[in-house]
């Protein structure tokens, strides 16, 4: 009985042990560029998709006092593109995602049509992994919580007007068929350089949405 009583004893302080805080493998909150001129060296714009404006939001915000604010004002003059992205290359200390499991990120559709965003990152050698022509994402609903959503032909369609966070996995990432790397396609987290957001107006210029608190999920987070 006293070896049982002890061993129940060391069992109830493992079950009630805190679980310690685990911080994203990568973030961006927004809160450290001191202005234009900063932001527009972080986040820079394709210059061969539509005509795309990023900027500091300071109203419309998932939390802190800043944001990223996009603009798409129309397509792109010579290519006729209603297609545009903007990309982060990302320091050398934070391109180690291992452990990670998923991207999170908030956003605000400001406008009556829905949102279509897409997302990649590119590998150490150029192999790039983009969100699957299908698949699963999660989108909050105004209570909290998260529900599951379905890719549509590689785009998270985000609601006309919604604000809230978005969780995309790892899982529904593929390679795309504009990837010209010759990699293995095999996710390798350890190296990534860069990311980027994708969205398409298939509908009426100007689109405007803004994205706050981007990070990399750890296995814990996840």
């Amino acid at each position: 009985f006293l070896i049982v009583g002890l061993i129940l004893v060391q069992l109830a302080s493992l079950a009630f042990s805190p679980i310690p805080d685990q911080a994203p493998v990568f973030s961006d909150d927004f809160e450290n560029y001191r202005g234009q001129a900063d932001l527009a060296k972080a986040y820079q714009v394709w210059q061969d998709g539509a005509r795309l404006n990023v900027a500091l939001e300071d109203k419309a915000v998932g939390g802190g006092s800043q944001a990223l604010r996009v603009e798409a004002l129309a397509p792109n003059p010579q290519t006729g593109s209603t297609n545009g992205s903007i990309y982060h290359v990302l320091t050398p200390g934070n391109r180690n995602w291992s452990g990670a499991n998923g991207l999170r990120f908030w956003v605000k559709n400001v406008s009556d049509e829905p949102l279509l965003l897409s997302v990649n990152f590119k590998e150490r050698f150029n192999e790039y992994w983009a969100v699957s022509q299908s698949g699963i994402f999660l989108l909050e609903n105004p209570a909290g919580q998260y529900q599951r959503r379905d890719i549509e032909f590689g785009n998270l369609p985000i609601p006309p007007d919604y604000s809230g966070y978005v969780v995309v996995p790892f899982i529904s990432f593929s390679v795309p068929d504009w990837n010209t790397a010759r990699g293995n396609e095999t996710m390798d987290l350890s190296a990534i350089e860069s990311f980027a957001f994708g969205v398409t107006v298939p509908g009426r210029f100007p689109h405007i949405f803004i994205m706050d608190e981007i990070s990399i999920l750890s296995q814990a987070d996840y």
